[in-house]
């Protein structure tokens, strides 16, 4: 290989090394990254709980519809009872998911706070950046924690709501139904306290998601021209 074909190799592989290094620090997410990350997650677990929410709206009208007027067609009832009843699981599941990549997403965004604000060579600028982190952890948790306790009494409901299921599975009559009756009537008082849970969680999250956020929503609002 002559001088020249050397010379042109290591340009190139300086400029490799180069290009990875600058790549490598690109890729590094900055902290309000990680924050509108995590924002971004909680505005959609506060549309996920309100479509949980929805999904048990639903599920507790066919129940309803099948409970108060047991007569014509039971197993057209019951079968749209059942299929909203799935569709309510399946929301919840989504709105678990949904609640762990939160929770994840904002574990990181501390981390990396914690980080940030160790590199901080002046105290004064620290222990502020340190204080603000800590409020911030502190109404996220609070957020957390309600998601935590209210999903926790959805999933007993979803079973209750099951065995319901499976008990008119075997017994879809006039009579089966009204033994019944006492029971539904409980899934439903149940029900409307989770779902006043839902609708608080969701506007704390939605209110949340928009104090983690680095980009704050425009007033779209028109003004008359004078």
């Amino acid at each position: 290989m002559n001088m020249n074909a050397q010379g042109k190799s290591g340009l190139q592989a300086s400029l490799a090394g180069l290009l990875l290094a600058v790549c490598l620090a690109g890729c590094q997410s900055a902290g309000y990254q990680k924050s509108d990350a995590a924002a971004t997650t909680m505005q959609a677990a506060a549309l996920d709980v309100q479509s949980e929410s929805h999904a048990l709206e639903v599920t507790l009208t066919a129940l309803r519809e099948l409970a108060t007027d047991p007569k014509g067609d039971l197993q057209a009832r019951f079968m749209r009872f059942s299929k909203a009843l799935d569709q309510f699981q399946a929301a919840s599941r989504q709105a678990e998911a949904t609640g762990q990549k939160m929770q994840r997403e904002g574990a990181a965004y501390f981390a990396a706070w914690q980080k940030d604000a160790d590199s901080i060579n002046y105290e004064i600028i620290r222990n502020g950046s340190m204080l603000r982190r800590t409020q911030v952890t502190n109404q996220f948790d609070v957020v957390t924690r309600r998601y935590q306790d209210t999903h926790s009494v959805v999933e007993p409901l979803i079973a209750y709501l099951q065995d319901i299921r499976t008990a008119l599975e075997a017994d879809l009559t006039t009579d089966g139904i009204q033994a019944l009756k006492p029971i539904i009537n409980n899934a439903d008082e149940n029900a409307s306290r989770i779902q006043a849970a839902q609708a608080l969680l969701a506007t704390e999250l939605t209110a949340s998601s928009s104090r983690m956020s680095s980009i704050t929503p425009q007033n779209t609002t028109n003004t008359s021209q004078r």
